[in-house]
């Protein structure tokens, strides 16, 4: 039976193409064959405003009309973040209710109690984000940058994108990363713990204005905070408490010091897309990924993703022929895959990644 399983990257020296591209039609400033930074800004763009309602007759507890008497502005007028709308006071006057504009803008329309805003456009500045070379141009919408060097894909991750110098805190993947561990020498860098990070460790590392995290797993407590932290943080085994995979951390370790770029970014429908880290490395030519549709064979390394041996790596030591019997009774296709200290188990296909 020929399986193809998903893949996650794990490449120590592959071609990197990511494609940069404007939310909205803009003007591209470089050419094809330039070398960018990261921090290179590609393109630029400006995003047209949006229409905002403004129910100042609900917010002040009036009828439409009363409330359109209280309303100063007119259509046509622009104005500015925080600039009063209409006001009321309550409880013998002593209590204020007032409106505001949440955002600089253009009235449009005033009536039946409300106020219609046409809110300012916003200039958009495209990024490379991968120090490379401009391999094509999108017109009007941005670049697509190659670089060559280590990539490693996560399974969650959250916030936007950075680039600093990879700095490992930890000893082993399976350690986790703790605040005392994170001082000053972590100013502007990518830290990289092992199991997951705790509260006290996001708020140091907030504090210190590091550019990102990269942590085996995350523990469901610390989502939020997480989320809203002003740097990514990627886990490369998921929500929970696993352990980061050993040839992940062995690859981060073994470039600590050298500069990436890493990416938080996570969309799980309508064109997935995976966080990320990309090492850039001083060589001249790597091959580009391999196809994701490759099926499972002997040779491959694999992590189990599903089952007591979730987070395990080894690699596949042979394909059987037959499908097996599990505890359960149930009967499936599988791999007997070799782990650490030469042990091998049956794993169904289902319960099975492909790592490279």
């Amino acid at each position: 039976m020929v399986y193809y399983p998903s893949v996650t990257r794990l490449l120590p020296l592959t071609t990197v193409r990511r494609e940069r591209v404007l939310p909205v039609e803009g003007e591209v400033l470089v050419s094809a064959g330039a070398r960018v930074e990261s921090m290179s800004v590609v393109a630029r763009a400006k995003v047209p405003g949006r229409y905002v309602i403004l129910n100042v007759a609900q917010a002040l507890r009036l009828a439409p009309d009363a409330a359109d008497k209280r309303i100063a502005l007119r259509p046509g007028q622009s104005v500015n973040a925080g600039q009063v709308v209409a006001n009321r006071r309550i409880a013998l006057g002593l209590v204020p209710r007032v409106v505001r504009v949440p955002q600089a803008g253009v009235v449009v329309a005033v009536g039946g109690g409300r106020v219609l805003l046409e809110t300012a456009g916003q200039p958009v500045e495209l990024r490379a984000f991968l120090p490379g070379r401009v391999e094509n141009v999108l017109p009007r919408r941005g670049v697509l940058v190659e670089t060559i060097g280590a990539l490693i894909q996560g399974v969650w991750g959250v916030g936007g994108e950075s680039f600093g110098v990879l700095k490992v805190l930890v000893e082993q993947p399976d350690e986790p990363l703790r605040a005392r561990s994170i001082d000053v020498s972590c100013h502007g860098a990518v830290l990289v713990g092992g199991t997951t990070v705790d509260q006290d460790g996001l708020q140091q590392a907030l504090e210190l204005q590091v550019k990102g995290i990269i942590i085996g797993s995350l523990s469901p407590a610390t989502l939020e905070t997480a989320r809203g932290m002003p740097f990514p943080v990627v886990a490369t085994e998921g929500l929970g408490q696993a352990a980061m995979a050993q040839p992940v951390f062995q690859l981060l370790r073994t470039n600590e010091g050298r500069e990436a770029a890493i990416s938080g970014r996570t969309q799980l429908r309508w064109g997935a897309v995976r966080p990320e880290v990309v090492i850039p490395l001083p060589a001249r030519s790597a091959s580009l990924p391999p196809s994701p549709d490759t099926p499972l064979a002997a040779g491959l390394q694999v992590r189990v993703v599903r089952g007591p041996l979730t987070g395990a790596v080894g690699k596949v030591e042979r394909m059987p022929s037959q499908p097996s019997t599990l505890e359960t009774g149930a009967r499936v296709w599988g791999a007997v895959v070799t782990f650490a200290e030469g042990e091998q188990r049956f794993i169904p296909n289902f319960n099975l990644e492909l790592l490279g």
